[in-house]
């Protein structure tokens, strides 16, 4: 099983990696277990920046 603050470490690799929409489903996965922590929202934010969700962004960062 896979920890949720795992889930976050290997988010921010694959949105290094230049993988938003696989850190997406993991940031997502995270928060679903329970993670309950700004850098999600941070990273999270960042990753659908990168996708072009502006709106999405602009709501992940405000939580």
């Amino acid at each position: 099983m896979t920890t949720p603050e795992a889930l976050h470490e290997h988010a921010v690799a694959a949105l290094q990696g230049g993988r938003p929409d696989e850190a997406v489903a993991l940031l997502e996965q995270a928060r679903a277990a329970g993670l309950d922590d700004p850098a999600i929202d941070a990273t999270l934010g960042l990753a659908l920046h990168h996708l072009g969700r502006l709106d999405d962004a602009a709501a992940a960062h405000r939580r």
